[in-house]
């Protein structure tokens, strides 16, 4: 009985419900073997030329790695495919979405994994194929192997199940070139390939998977060409296109059908050792040059952001002469953002940020002013990071020099005044991730010492001033590269000033509050 079902008993019941019992599951099960699929879609995707062989998942810590290196020879024993293996240990199981990550890193079409296991003094292996490009289950196969002391037994026991694993492949070669009336077969002397042989050109049109596993059963071919071989080599043929089927192109990638010949196959062993030993001898070669990898960095190495939002501005003044306060509703402000981090953990920014205020009462006096204030920062900043995975959380500090400056117009002087702070900043942030692609980013600034120039009029003969900046986003990793920040932030300066000023014909003891808080949507690409 096989592995994967289990048999329930069949409950009594009168003829008409029982045939709507056997009669549901069945057209279920028609439903699932019939589903609509774009034929040019499945044969693109059933073609196979770089296999990834992940290892096995070995419960024995024993079998695993002398069976997986029959598995990864046996394939290059082909002479079909091109072999990769990866860098790093795979999380077992192999998930779907996991399949097609892996596949596109690996630039691999198909990936190859499994299990392997002892049980009542039985090694039993289980290998799946799975296409890379879809994350779907192309074929499983397995083997149970009574006497595993013998590792020549292993090996035999490998070589099968890796033929019968490589014999599910629906084609036997594929066209790699396409020149006229005549094209090239990655398939030769070694594999069988006979002068004069007549082959068939065809595309997968459907396929029918088991409805539960998802395993491929069949195939639906159509034909597309007749060919003729005109010369063998040993590893490619040229063929002769002889006709083709109306309404049909011969292309690159399409599935080639013919039945290898057992004598050429034998004639030519001496070729087919001579090939693989030069084959591996030259992976060994790239493998000596190769050099060491760099360290790979834990996060991006330039930041690039945009952002626009709706902000508030509170303004309070007090003197012993002249009291007011002012205030601007949600006004427009955009900016941007550029990050450099020449090494992982040492990095620079330069930000701008602008808007434009409207103010049009001051208490209950009617005014018309506008004003345009600018932000402009930058820092030598330096990161932390938590683990070595690019999601890993952070802690950011920064060292940079600030600039706010209110430019406003002149008509009024005595509640409006253009002014300029500039000075030291010190900043903490963090980056907390949630999930891979949401988290939130939090940030502190301090403005310890900032110098005070006012225009056209002054609040006292001399000036000094301090302030913070607050920031709270929720952040979205909408592609690779790309996020969506979504912040709160909050800015606050404070100005004293000493002597008398030319404000209101003179104030004296003044001291200030500027206010902004706001909503913004930041936009940001890493590389």
């Amino acid at each position: 009985m096989s592995p994967y079902i289990t048999q329930y008993p069949i409950p009594y019941t009168n003829g008409r419900y029982m045939r709507l019992y056997f009669l549901i599951p069945i057209l279920a099960i028609c439903l699932l073997f019939n589903q609509t699929v774009n034929a040019s879609e499945i044969d693109r995707d059933l073609t196979f030329k770089r296999i990834a062989i992940l290892g096995l998942e070995d419960s024995t810590k024993e079998y695993g790695s002398l069976i997986n290196n029959f598995i990864k020879n046996n394939f290059m024993d082909a002479m079909q495919f091109e072999i990769v293996m990866p860098d790093e240990a795979i999380k077992y199981p192999v998930s779907k979405k996991d399949a097609v990550k892996l596949g596109r890193k690996m630039n691999a079409d198909a990936i190859v994994t499994g299990t392997v296991k002892v049980e009542e003094n039985i090694l039993k292996i289980y290998v799946q194929m799975i296409n890379a490009k879809t994350g779907n289950l192309f074929s499983t196969e397995s083997k149970w192997i009574k006497d595993a002391q013998k590792e020549g037994n292993i090996q035999k026991n490998v070589k099968e199940l890796t033929a019968k694993l490589i014999s599910r492949i629906p084609y036997r070669a594929l066209i790699t070139e396409v020149s006229e009336n005549e094209v090239v077969i990655n398939a030769g002397k070694i594999h069988g390939m006979e002068d004069g042989a007549k082959l068939s050109a065809f595309e997968i049109k459907g396929i029918k998977s088991h409805p539960f596993t998802g395993e491929i059963i069949s195939f639906e071919k159509e034909a597309i060409a007749e060919l003729t071989v005109i010369k063998v080599e040993d590893i490619f043929t040229r063929a002769r296109i002889k006709e083709i089927k109306k309404g049909k192109n011969v292309e690159i990638n399409n599935k080639i059908d013919f039945k290898p010949s057992l004598k050429v196959i034998a004639d030519n062993a001496a070729k087919r050792k001579d090939l693989l030993a030069r084959k591996e001898k030259e992976a060994l070669e790239m493998k000596a040059k190769k050099e060491p990898e760099k360290e790979k960095r834990k996060s991006n190495i330039v930041g690039l952001e945009a952002f626009a939002g709706l902000t508030t501005n509170d303004y309070s003044f007090d003197s012993n002469e002249l009291k007011f306060s002012r205030k601007a509703n949600s006004f427009f402000a955009i900016g941007f953002k550029g990050e450099l981090w020449p090494v992982s953990y040492l990095g620079i920014d330069l930000s701008y940020k602008t808007g434009w205020l409207k103010f049009n009462k001051i208490g209950t006096a009617s005014i018309s002013t506008s004003a345009s204030p600018y932000w402009l920062a930058a820092n030598v900043k330096y990161r932390y990071n938590f683990t070595d995975k690019p999601t890993s959380p952070q802690i950011i500090g920064k060292v940079g020099y600030h600039i706010y400056d209110f430019s406003v117009d002149k008509s009024d002087s005595l509640y409006f005044n253009s002014y300029s702070y500039k000075g030291i900043n010190i900043g903490l942030g963090a980056k907390i991730p949630f999930w891979e692609s949401f988290g939130i980013n939090l940030n502190g600034d301090y403005l310890p010492m900032l110098s005070v120039k006012e225009d056209p009029v002054t609040s006292g003969s001399k000036g000094k001033a301090s302030g913070y900046l607050l920031g709270f986003g929720l952040y979205y990793v909408l592609t690779e590269g790309f996020i969506a920040d979504v912040n709160y932030s909050y800015n606050s300066y404070k100005a004293d000033f000493t002597g008398t000023g030319t404000r209101a014909g003179g104030t004296t003891s003044a001291s200030s509050t500027d206010t902004y808080n706001g909503m913004n949507l930041n936009i940001r690409y890493e590389f």
